[in-house]
């Protein structure tokens, strides 16, 4: 019964503006959506002090800002959000976001995510969608898993993730969804170049 609620109210995160969504920016996750302003929630020295990934390889066509529940914002269903924007924009536009949360095991990530997965198929029924599973780019191992569902929307895409890490990494099992502008979905297929 928690679980189903739990999965009911994600989808509900994942609302639309419309009662019909034509095109990406029509999604929200936790009140934030493709083309909104950071500004409408933080200002600038917030946004400047979130935690980013501008250390690793990358174009940095688009910076990579990561907030946490009841750090930065209180959040309704995520434990973290991250927001995709270009590093030389002063208005701080949405391309991309991704809510996720963390798992207490492996076998209860499966489970949403396969649930997550579910509930989208049944209430979208008509956005095309493919699966995929590869190994996690940032694990040379190549014992990492990443495995996920993309539905292809007007102007971009949603994802359904599950990061499968592996012992030997210090980064914690986690589920997001994540939507996309087309802009952005090229450049994390190009390895962010």
């Amino acid at each position: 019964m928690i679980k189903k609620f739990f999965i009911t109210t994600i989808i509900l995160v994942l609302s639309f503006t419309k009662s019909y969504s034509e095109t990406i920016t029509d999604f929200e996750i936790e009140r934030f959506s493709i083309g909104q302003s950071l500004l409408k929630t933080f200002s600038k020295q917030e946004i400047m002090n979130f935690f980013n990934y501008d250390n690793l390889p990358s174009s940095m066509k688009f910076r990579i800002a990561e907030i946490y529940n009841q750090k930065e914002i209180d959040m309704e269903i995520y434990e973290a959000m991250q927001f995709y924007y270009k590093p030389e924009d002063e208005n701080f536009i949405l391309h991309g976001l991704n809510g996720f949360f963390f798992c207490k095991s492996k076998d209860y990530c499966s489970n949403m995510f396969k649930q997550i997965l579910s509930d989208l198929k049944d209430s979208y029924p008509n956005y095309s969608f493919y699966e995929w599973e590869d190994m996690h780019p940032d694990d040379r191992s190549g014992e990492s898993i990443v495995k996920g569902v993309t539905f292809n929307i007007s102007g971009g895409s949603i994802i359904v993730r599950f990061n499968d890490w592996s012992d030997k990494m210090k980064y914690r099992d986690n589920v997001g969804v994540e939507i996309n502008t087309k802009e952005v979905s090229s450049w994390i297929r190009n390895n962010f170049f």
